[in-house]
C-alpha cells in the first residue's frame, strides 16, 4: 500500500505518534495478560517503523519526540 501525504499530514502524523507511543509504552507496562501485551509491543514496533518511514527520530522507543517538530523536509 502507498499513500501520498503533504508535509502539513506528515508533520500532523508524526505530532499524534508523539503523543501515542508513549501512552502506549506505558500500557504496555500495566497490562498483565501475556497475549495482549505481545499484542502492543507488536503494534508499538509497527508505529516506530512508520515514523522511521516518515522520516521521524526514533533513534531510542522511550524517546519523548519522534519528529514532529523536527520534519524529515527541513524548516520551512
Amino acid at each position: 500500500m502507498q499513500v501520498d501525504l503533504n508535509e502539513d499530514e506528515v508533520a500532523a502524523l508524526l505530532a499524534a505518534l508523539d503523543q501515542y507511543i508513549p501512552g502506549l509504552r506505558e500500557e504496555i507496562g500495566k497490562t498483565e495478560n501475556y497475549d495482549y501485551r505481545e499484542e502492543l509491543k507488536a503494534q508499538e514496533a509497527s508505529l516506530h517503523r512508520v515514523v522511521t518511514k516518515l522520516g521521524g527520530s526514533d533513534s531510542s522507543p522511550n524517546r519523548p519526540n519522534l519528529g514532529a517538530k523536527n520534519p524529515p523536509w527541513g524548516k520551512g
